[in-house]
This record gives structure tokens, sequence and C-alpha cells, in this order.
């Protein structure tokens, strides 16, 4: 037996006859998982029983995602930066599965409070779809804000802030 059969190739989740109506009420079904390895073909084939609830907050987050990035992309227009902006606020953001990346927000003119307003606007998004918002809170050099009026600034907007090597922000939905 080669070396490359003892890799993990892939997994299969097949999730056994449920109407979404039965799914969202949280009834049992049967999942059978089928585990595939290089060379070696479908190697075991398990069968359990699982409560669907368990599964139904992560599809919903994924769907949250999806509608929240539909209306992301509505209310703001494209840069040509590939960035995204609305009513003097540039902002860029990473969706991932279960949540969503504020990787920048920027006042066009900053000091006006068009920056509060931006994030009011997305946070309220994000509290509308029930996403998370999360990032790295750092001023990029601003002459506005120094690094405690940022954490200060997201702080008031609902964000939690966790010091560790970074400041990392977050904002679970309301």
């Amino acid at each position: 037996m080669g070396l490359q059969s003892h890799f993990f190739l892939a997994m299969i989740q097949v999730y056994h006859g449920l109407s979404s109506a039965q799914r969202a009420e949280g009834n049992i079904l049967l999942v059978t998982t089928v585990t595939l390895r290089a060379g070696a073909g479908v190697v075991c084939c398990d069968h359990e029983q699982t409560n669907t609830s368990r599964m139904a907050g992560w599809a919903a987050t994924v769907m949250s995602v999806r509608s929240f990035m539909e209306e992301y992309r509505y209310g703001t227009e494209p840069t040509n930066d590939g960035r995204r902006k609305r009513a003097g606020v540039i902002f860029t953001l990473a969706p991932h599965r279960t949540w969503i990346t504020l990787c920048r927000i920027e006042a066009v003119n900053a000091g006006n409070g068009d920056g509060s307003k931006g994030l009011d606007w997305l946070c309220q998004l994000a509290d509308n779809h029930g996403v998370r918002l999360s990032g790295i809170a750092d001023p990029f050099g601003s002459r506005f804000l120094s690094l405690d009026a940022l954490l200060d600034w997201y702080t008031r907007h609902g964000f939690e802030v966790l010091v560790t090597d970074c400041y990392y922000i977050d904002r679970e939905p309301k």
C-alpha cells in the first residue's frame, strides 16, 4: 500500500428525507457519512441519527450572510479599486460562511460623522440579517483617530474589543 492511500481525500454527508418544514421543527434524520481515501476508495460508511436543529442554525447563518451581501451590494456602489461606497464612506468587507469581516471602513471626508453613519448602517444591516461582524481595529495611520479613540468608536457601535497581539473587534447581531 502506497503512502498516498493513507491520506484523507473526502468525506461526504448525505441527509436523508426530510422536508424543510420537518427540518425546521428539529426532527431526527439519518445522516450517511462516506469517507474516501486516495487509492483506497470507500473506506467506511457510517449512519447516524442527528437532531436537525443542530444543523439548522449553521444553514440559516449561511443564508443570512448571503442575503446580507446581496443587500449590501444593492445599498452601495462599486469603487474603481474593488471596494464599495455609500454616502461618503468606503467599505472593505470579506464575507465568510457564518460571519462578515470588516476589513476597513473609511470616511471620504473624515471628521463630520459620515463614518459613524456608515457604521450604523452596516450594523443595522447585520442586525437585520442576524450576521456577526468581526475585524481588527487599526487606525491605518489616521490623523483623525488615535487607537484609543478608534476602540472607543467601535465600542459605542456595539463591538466588543479583545486585546491580544492585535485589537480584535466583534459584534454579535442585536
